[in-house]
């Protein structure tokens, strides 16, 4: 299977518009078969009996196309189709130039079809292939046919005219329903443009918006950190200036206290030195 190429879309949708290609396209189909099977039971012509035969086989390979579309297998829908149209214009070769026109006109239909549908390398190898038996059948219209139709040049030229009529009428549904696929997705396309640059609008005020609240929150960050460093310095200022005030009184209060310990004013009891201690020893400690 072919890798699609990626301007193609995705693969389900792919298969949705090809099986809706096909229910186009049936109705034309389906119309020759039975003009030329009426024709074959009419004229009883065994060349003509042969077109059926090619034509049958077609019907064949399209339905089968058809059910690998509804499956979701597009390239192998394609090929199925692709094959059985070129397999008519190899089978109408056998008659020489008679029905050429024809093989010409048909020689269109395989690379229309499988454009929107296959990568660039499967339209390159359908048309390549469709060339080939361009080719093959200039050749053979310089031997003589290998079957002879049957016709007279009156019910030939009459079939080479309506089948001509019948494939210009497929192909201008296949090109209509191509284009239609182009413009449906040039809307998609534009609308998903549309939904993107709005996407981006949106993302820019979005992004105008958290900068603006970045720059107030950095704002609030800074007046905080300002005050929290002004609160340290004047608590650094506060605690320098008491340490200052208390530090002398506390001197004063552990010299009376070491005074008091060694007796200078009279003997102390127990209960008098043990307040005296801790007197002395909590004002040490807040000198520290």
């Amino acid at each position: 299977m072919n890798k699609p190429s990626s301007n193609l879309p995705t693969q389900d949708l792919r298969a949705e518009q090809l099986v809706n290609y096909f229910r186009v396209t049936q109705l034309p189909h389906l119309l020759g078969v039975i003009l030329i099977v009426v024709a074959a039971i009419k004229l009883d012509s065994p060349g003509l009996k042969y077109v059926v035969a090619l034509i049958l086989n077609n019907l064949v390979l399209t339905i089968w196309a058809y059910y690998e579309a509804t499956r979701g297998r597009v390239s192998r829908s394609i090929l199925l189709h692709a094959g059985g149209i070129i397999l008519i214009m190899l089978g109408l070769l056998a008659f020489g130039n008679a029905f050429l026109p024809i093989a010409a006109a048909i020689a269109f239909l395989p690379v229309m079809m499988a454009m929107p549908y296959v990568s660039d390398r499967g339209v390159l190898l359908t048309s390549l292939a469709t060339v080939g038996v361009m080719i093959v059948g200039a050749i053979v219209t310089m031997y003589p046919p290998l079957l002879e139709s049957g016709f007279t040049a009156e019910t030939q030229r009459w079939a080479v005219v309506s089948t001509i009529i019948l494939l210009v009428a497929i192909s201008s549904l296949t090109l209509w329903y191509n284009a239609k696929l182009l413009d449906d997705a040039a809307s998609e396309t534009e609308l998903a443009n549309t939904e993107l640059r709005e996407r981006e609008r949106s993302l820019e005020a979005d992004v105008q918006a958290r900068t603006v609240e970045l720059v107030d929150t950095n704002a609030n960050l800074a007046g905080a950190r300002d005050e929290a460093i002004g609160a340290d310095v004047r608590t650094t200022q506060f605690l320098s200036s008491m340490s200052h005030e208390l530090r002398t009184p506390l001197n004063a209060v552990i010299g009376f206290s070491e005074l008091l310990e060694q007796k200078y004013f009279g003997d102390l009891n127990s209960k008098q030195e043990e307040y005296v201690n801790d007197i002395k020893g909590s004002a040490k400690h807040l000198l520290l």
